[in-house]
């Protein structure tokens, strides 16, 4: 799977990759074309390298012109994967292609140059060294970011150029003559080249990172994000925030309220409360986060744990499939049947699963919840289901969103041990100041029948 499979999930990770700041297309569109990573080494190997960048470059602001100049220098570079295929079939490149490879060498000596200056090591982003290449390229020394067959590529060329700048009349046949000359120089170039093919496309890949690197270290400190530890059989956040519905609230002056969690492997973590008290928000935030740790991202948090996982899913939302025919029911009962058979085969994945059986009756959404959690405890996966429901399930961990306090929405999860969800639809209806008569009634049916049972 690619990232850019990801982009239309229901969670916040578009927003994170669309808000980077990347100086060239190739490289985002290298970024939108990173596999899903095989083992956890790819991924540590990845936040080695963009901490170590962000450290010594953007924490402290010290070198914003130096990364502006870099950024400059990288909105120049064009995918060229094109003529370095051709030039390694042996293909005569034309002066466009023979550009794009002198573009792409003095942009990489360049920014390889605006590095060295600063005197930090830079080993780790692994700069290729195309002095040759310019060399071939640029053998009078211009350094311009353009491509010409130089007089200084054939003598025989640059006399027969000046006795046609001699003449007063066009000579069609010493311009042919010049013409074949040229053709001949562009072939010893060629022949030149294709040593450093591999060189450059090696170049292209290290000029595309970097701007990546660049573009997710200055995202960590745009949006306060942190640095993830790494662990095994826990996914730990404190203060896990959501940037994107932050920016919303901010803008109706209200604030987004972090939360602290904690999931394990063998035991389900079931999450209760009343509708619109941030359940689904706290699922779509740890898929979101767990898609960043999984692409090297900064995470939003004050500082998280993060385990590996081969796969993840999210379910939440109306799962109604028209083209297949399927209710919404239907649909999610498919969704999570691919969840089972993926933690069943033993796969490390984070399952995240939002009011399961919620549209269906209390009795029976009641019993889906409870064997649901029975069939996915015992595994090494993470699983998160969120409901309203009452379960009685020894077999799983429970958290529940703290709820009203003084008249004010508490969002935050704390552990509980009670089998019966809170009871806040009527204070949440009543704080969105619909209709009196109509909630007055509610709570006094309520009260009635908690005074019954009783």
């Amino acid at each position: 799977m690619k990232l850019r499979t990801f982009l239309d999930s229901q969670s916040s990770f578009r927003f994170f990759v669309e808000r980077l700041n990347i100086s060239s297309s190739h490289a985002r569109n290298v970024l939108l074309d990173t596999q899903f990573p095989d083992t956890l080494k790819e991924i540590k190997s990845a936040y080695q390298s963009l901490k170590t960048f962000y450290d010594q470059f953007i924490k402290e602001g010290k070198f914003k012109y130096t990364i502006l100049h870099v950024q400059e220098k990288l909105s120049e570079v064009r995918d060229i994967r094109g003529s370095l295929s051709r030039l390694e079939k042996g293909n005569l490149l034309d002066d466009i292609e023979l550009f794009e490879i002198t573009s792409i060498s003095l942009i990489s000596e360049d920014i390889k140059h605006i590095f060295n200056e600063t005197g930090i090591n830079t080993e780790y982003l692994h700069f290729s060294d195309l002095s040759p290449v310019v060399e071939i390229l640029d053998p009078e020394g211009n350094r311009i970011n353009s491509f010409y067959v130089y007089d200084a590529y054939s003598e025989e060329l640059a006399l027969i150029r000046k006795e046609l700048k001699s003449k007063e009349v066009f000579d069609a046949e010493l311009y042919y003559k010049a013409s074949l000359i040229e053709e001949k120089v562009r072939e010893r170039l060629c022949a030149d080249l294709i040593k450093y093919v591999e060189l450059i496309g090696d170049s292209l890949k290290t000029l595309a990172n970097l701007d990546i690197i660049i573009a997710k270290a200055l995202q960590v400190k745009e949006l306060n994000l942190c640095f993830p530890d790494y662990s095994k059989g826990t996914i730990n956040y404190k203060a896990l925030f959501n940037p994107e519905i932050e920016e919303y609230l901010s803008k109706e002056g209200k604030v987004f309220q972090p939360v602290d969690i904690s999931i394990e492997t063998q035991k389900p973590l079931l999450i209760t409360g009343a509708n619109m008290g941030g359940k689904s928000v706290s699922l779509k935030s740890l898929f979101t986060a767990q898609l960043l740790f999984q692409f090297s991202f900064g995470i939003p948090a004050k500082n998280a744990s993060i385990s590996y996982v081969d796969n993840l899913f999210l379910i939440t939302g109306d799962n109604q499939s028209i083209s297949k025919g399927l209710s919404s029911f239907a649909a999610e009962m498919i969704a999570i049947d691919s969840v089972i058979k993926e933690v069943v085969s033993g796969k490390k994945i984070l399952a995240l699963i939002d009011e399961p059986a919620g549209t269906t009756n209390p009795t029976e959404g009641t019993a889906l919840v409870s064997s649901l959690l029975k069939r996915l405890s015992g595994q090494c996966s993470y699983v998160v289901i969120t409901t309203h429901y009452n379960i009685e399930n020894s077999e799983c961990r429970r958290l529940r969103v703290r709820g009203y306090i003084d008249g004010k929405m508490d969002y935050s999860l704390i552990p509980v041990n009670e089998i019966e969800a809170p009871r806040e639809a009527v204070n949440i209806a009543r704080s969105l100041n619909v209709d009196d008569i109509w909630i007055n009634e509610a709570e006094l049916i309520v009260n009635q029948k908690n005074k019954y049972a009783k």
